[in-house]
């Protein structure tokens, strides 16, 4: 009887417990939902989060996401400023200094006694109105080839000379245009003579041991600290006695400035400048020395005798300057002017510098200087010929940029 009355009790309490469980459970489940957990996205943007926020609430069952760290984010890129670092100048000399001169080659106009070669590859306007450094006008110049040249010489017609031995160096201002100017891709040199005062073509007076040309100078041995930001005007300074690899000569007869192969933009240039030793008197010219002959080739000077030459000037000259005395050094001997004759190439001719004879004669650079009239002159020139200047130019332009 006891054992009949336990196991009806035991049956009685499951059927209690199976039946109470799943009634609660559904209850529960029904009328309080359960919350779902979200996680703070570190490197997301506000409207980012939102997003994942209103995903999230709207499925209430959905596994939570556990966001990474490192979820790439939506952020601005930065614009990159035409002038993040300054372009520093280059080193030079103070041309306040009392021992150096500036002698212009162009400031709003190019100098007379220099002009720019045709056909060498380039293409300029000397008459630019924009940009300019300083002044109204400036240089453009657009490479048309691989290394074309904006190719500067000395006329023979000039009233001064540039000797070597007095030209520290040569400063200008460049601009880069529309583009960033890389400082690989433009370079710089400068041209000499033995035989003449200014330039020739094909002129070969100058040696050198292993058949080099004259150095080509980039711009990034030049003091430049960085590539050339567009429609920037920087300073370029060429010393001379960082031509390590160019031999001495007698005289600067021009320069050039050369692009890399592949550049074609255009550029501007202003305010060109030699820096000279400060001295009143040019450094005379050595002796022997060549001079051009009737067909423009060199020839050996001839030095004739002083002694068998003695007339006498008359006058003071054409447009001699006022209450000066002419008196010719001793040994100076008196020369007739002919067609075709100027000072500086008389000058340059009879080994004496363009002031000495200027002085000696009471002449200016502007007088003017009459057919069979006679100035002093160290010695009489052999030929009073003046070869004409050549159009193009070759031999100078080479194909190879070195430093």
């Amino acid at each position: 009887m006891k054992t009949r009355l336990a196991a009806l009790l035991a049956v009685a309490l499951i059927w209690l417990i199976s039946g109470c469980v799943p009634a609660t459970a559904t209850t529960d489940a029904t009328s309080v939902p359960m919350a779902t957990p979200t996680t703070f996205l570190f490197f997301a943007q506000t409207e980012v989060a939102d997003a994942v926020e209103t995903a999230v609430s709207e499925d209430t069952t959905a596994v939570p996401t556990v966001a990474s760290l490192f979820t790439e984010r939506n952020t601005p890129v930065p614009t990159p400023t035409y002038t993040p670092f300054p372009t520093l100048a280059p080193l030079r000399p103070d041309f306040s200094s009392s021992d150096t001169i500036t002698k212009t080659i162009f400031d709003d106009d190019l100098n007379e006694n220099w002009t720019i070669l045709e056909d060498t590859g380039m293409t300029f306007n000397v008459a630019s109105e924009e940009p300019v450094n300083s002044g109204q006008r400036a240089i453009s110049f657009t490479p048309e080839v691989d290394y074309g040249a904006l190719y500067f010489t000395v006329r023979p017609e000039t009233n001064t000379t540039y000797p070597f031995n007095e030209v520290i160096g040569i400063d200008f201002w460049l601009n880069s245009g529309d583009d960033f100017l890389q400082l690989d891709e433009l370079a710089i040199a400068v041209i000499g003579s033995n035989d003449y005062y200014y330039w020739v073509a094909d002129d070969d007076s100058v040696e050198f041991p292993a058949g080099e040309t004259f150095s080509e100078t980039r711009l990034y041995f030049l003091g430049l600290n960085r590539s050339i930001p567009p429609d920037t005007w920087v300073e370029v300074y060429l010393p001379m006695d960082s031509l390590i690899y160019d031999p001495e000569y007698r005289f600067v007869t021009g320069f050039y400035l050369k692009n890399d192969e592949g550049f074609a933009n255009t550029l501007h240039l202003d305010d060109v400048n030699f820096v000279m030793v400060a001295s009143k008197d040019a450094t005379p010219v050595p002796t022997p020395f060549m001079t051009p002959t009737a067909e423009g080739t060199p020839g050996p000077a001839e030095q004739p005798s002083a002694a068998s030459q003695t007339p006498v000037p008359e006058g003071t000259g054409d447009g001699a300057t006022a209450d000066c005395q002419v008196s010719p050094p001793e040994g100076w001997v008196a020369y007739p002017i002919q067609a075709g004759d100027s000072i500086a190439n008389l000058a340059f001719l009879a080994g004496a510098s363009l002031d000495t004879v200027l002085s000696a004669n009471c002449l200016t650079m502007n007088s003017v200087l009459s057919v069979g009239k006679e100035i002093w002159l160290p010695v009489l020139p052999a030929t009073p010929v003046t070869p004409t200047l050549p159009v193009t130019a070759t031999a100078p332009i080479t194909a190879t940029t070195s430093p």
